[in-house]
């Protein structure tokens, strides 16, 4: 289905009007119209985009400012009975339940918790959709799942529920008084982040963290699902790497073809071999021992893939390979770090065959989507590092240099990865 409306000029009209009452009429007729299109608009994924953005236009122009202000405010708190919701099973009570729960049956599913403690975090769960009171309707007579609960039955969404709120939280709450006393300035070096600050430490978050067992684990469980979605898989649907990665490989200039730096357990790599399966060369993933080494979340990686302990601030020992890949590294690290680990990329290219294949999100210069956004909030707070758009990912490789080559933009705007495609600057 081809939906051909513009939302644009409406979505903002909608957040800068004030009486909002035409811009409502025109929004509602909008929705109607996008709605009557498809049978399942999800399938769709620019008539989806479109719809989101007007339903959201619609929300703007009809909240009252102050609600919207109270809303932020006890946003936490919603958070925090998802969080006890976690703890006590809950979620996944609802699921498997072969008919509506009464308040009574579901406080004695779940732990034998007080009643009334499970209502009142149930009522505000309700709220959210994480759960659905069945109480109102005729011959019902308790709560059900909706399929938001049946989404944190998945192991992916409940650890990156917990990590977030139990390790990242407790640093964000800090921020006030971390930009105070910085003066409002971006980490941009060696210097404490609200990260160091917070826990008074030196070490890097992702060393500071793989101390604690528990919190890598619910991490690495995250990341492989991002709340029980597809986010850490490879864009292999709309990418082509075929084209401009592999059919370019020459093993006269060297025998690998893929060095996947920082690449985790490898499981992009291995994604990339099966779908690839007539691609020449080696592949590489390097990475820290500690994370090579890690045992219990093992791939079975294809025998031409190689693990190889790096650290991507020393010199890159592979030297002219066809592709060096950093896919969600940059992000973590403030321009100053980045610089480094770019040059120890640059350094071991071969001009006009090497490439750097960069997967990360590209913020749009304008209106950019809450999601990714939102995504940028969360690097600069917790990691000191960034989002970033076009602009300052040109300027991030010229600095090492490198020049960009493509910007490949993902299917939707939800958050994905896009592609950030160099090569040598001449």
């Amino acid at each position: 289905m081809a939906v051909s409306q513009d939302v644009t000029e409406p979505s903002r009209a909608a957040q800068t009007t004030s009486d909002g009452r035409g811009i409502t009429a025109s929004l509602v007729q909008l929705l109607q119209s996008l709605t009557a299109q498809a049978d399942d608009i999800r399938k769709d994924p620019a008539a989806a985009k479109q719809l989101l953005e007007a339903s959201t236009a619609l929300t703007n122009a009809l909240q009252r400012p102050d609600l919207v202000i109270a809303d932020l405010a006890f946003s936490g708190c919603r958070y925090a009975c998802v969080r006890v919701g976690i703890e006590l099973g809950l979620f996944d009570t609802l699921a498997t339940a072969q008919k509506p729960l009464s308040l009574s049956e579901l406080a004695e599913r779940c732990h034998n918790a007080d009643p009334q403690l499970v209502l009142r975090i149930i009522r505000t769960l309700v709220g959210m959709g994480f759960a659905a009171d069945a109480r109102s309707e005729s011959g019902s007579n308790g709560f059900t799942a909706t399929a938001v609960t049946r989404q944190m039955t998945i192991p992916s969404a409940k650890a990156g529920l917990i990590f977030h709120f139990d390790d990242s939280f407790p640093v964000i709450a800090n921020a006030g008084p971390f930009f105070r006393q910085n003066g409002f300035k971006v980490p941009n070096g060696d210097e404490r982040g609200l990260f160091q600050f917070t826990h008074d430490t030196d070490e890097h978050v992702y060393s500071y963290w793989s101390r604690d067992p528990k919190i890598m684990a619910n991490f690495n469980i995250f990341m492989q699902g991002y709340f029980g979605g597809p986010a850490n898989t490879y864009p292999t649907d709309w990418f082509p790497f075929d084209k401009v990665c592999f059919d370019g490989f020459d093993q006269s200039q060297g025998e690998y073809v893929w060095v996947d730096i920082g690449g985790g357990k490898g499981y992009h790599s291995q994604e990339l071999v099966q779908r690839y399966p007539a691609s020449q060369g080696k592949f590489v993933v390097q990475d820290r021992d500690v994370v090579l080494d890690r045992t219990g979340d093992d791939v079975v990686l294809a025998s031409r893939i190689e693990k190889m302990p790096y650290d991507f601030f020393e010199e890159q020992p592979i030297k002219g390979a066809r592709v060096y890949c950093l896919e969600n590294v940059l992000h973590n690290w403030t321009d100053a770090h980045c610089s480094k680990i770019l040059r120890r990329v640059s350094e071991a290219m071969t001009p006009g065959y090497s490439k750097l294949i960069i997967g990360n999100v590209i913020i749009p210069d304008t209106n950019a989507p809450l999601m990714q956004s939102g995504l940028d909030a969360s690097m600069l707070l917790v990691f000191s590092g960034a989002q970033r758009g076009k602009q300052q990912w040109s300027e991030l490789l010229a600095g090492a240099g490198l020049v960009v080559t493509k910007f490949w933009d993902p299917p939707s705007d939800t958050g994905d990865n896009g592609i950030i495609e160099a090569e040598l600057r001449f």
